[in-house]
């Protein structure tokens, strides 16, 4: 829990002051301190903040001319959960590759048989990165253990699109951002392992598109259901379910303030990372926008 403070300093303004003093804002009192709420804190701490203030805005007019009294009243409020906070840090970064014209053109039919081989290959080895190094770790980090499962490992079902769409990797058709990323993971794994939860929370997240990417993907290559798309749907009817689990056993790790940077840093370089690789498949392939 964090504590905030609703203060009526001598000056006439109002503050919401978190117990450290990373946020402060001021609100004329002409204003109240609901506007600045609204615009400041979201889900609980708006809730909780929100309510706190109203109340003392509505039930207590003194609050209004005392001026020159140093007022201080305290609230508890929930800290954010790290999966909601992964959620706010990289919502920017998420719209903007999910309006990628590569992207677009996948979710629109649009793409082709090499194109979305293409895009398949990077994956398969994203993952050929990843997933040994998680299968290495997952002993001697309790957050890594308490979150993998079996279906997160999904480097075999990539590869297994690949040969079902009769797509044969060609030795040049590694991009480079695909192959920086993955030199980013080797060491994200040496240094800062926890880190690797930022990696698959985009990696899992964004199964929940891939559904609607594996819809639009089929009937344009004929592709009979559940044949070369395991790597976008690979959770069936269980997507919604294991989606929940994974945010769930995510917020349940006990992370130090520096842990829960490092997974939201790099979930937000793996943001960064998937939209450079769909650049490289819009340039490789001279894609028109979508």
């Amino acid at each position: 829990m964090r504590t905030l403070c609703a203060r009526r300093p001598a000056q006439p303004r109002w503050e919401v002051r978190q117990a450290r003093g990373r946020r402060v804002f001021p609100v004329l009192p002409s204003q109240g301190p609901a506007m600045a709420v609204s615009s400041t804190f979201v889900g609980a701490e708006r809730a909780a903040v929100g309510s706190f203030v109203e109340t003392l805005w509505s039930t207590n007019p003194c609050w209004r001319i005392m001026m020159n009294r140093d007022v201080a009243l305290r609230v508890d409020v929930p800290k954010l959960s790290l999966s909601v906070a992964l959620k706010k840090a990289t919502a920017d970064l998420h719209t903007r590759a999910e309006k990628h014209p590569a992207q677009a053109r996948m979710v629109g039919g649009r793409a082709t048989r090499d194109e979305y081989g293409a895009f398949l290959v990077q994956m398969a080895a994203l993952h050929a990165c990843l997933e040994p190094a998680l299968q290495k770790l997952v002993k001697d980090v309790p957050a890594l253990r308490g979150v993998l499962r079996p279906h997160h490992f999904r480097q075999a079902a990539a590869n297994a699109d690949l040969r079902a769409i009769g797509h044969q990797p060609k030795s040049d058709e590694l991009l480079q951002p695909t192959s920086r990323f993955c030199e980013r993971l080797q060491a994200l794994s040496r240094r800062d392992p926890v880190a690797l939860l930022g990696v698959l929370y985009v990696l899992e997240g964004a199964t929940n598109g891939g559904k609607f990417i594996a819809a639009a993907v089929r009937p344009t290559l004929s592709l009979p259901d559940g044949i070369g798309t395991a790597y976008l749907e690979p959770h069936g009817p269980l997507q919604h379910e294991r989606w929940s689990q994974f945010r769930a056993s995510v917020d349940e790790q006990t992370l130090s303030s520096a842990e829960q940077a490092a997974v939201i840093a790099a979930a937000c370089e793996t943001f960064e990372a998937v939209y450079e690789i769909l650049e490289g498949l819009n340039s490789t392939h001279r894609l028109e926008p979508a």
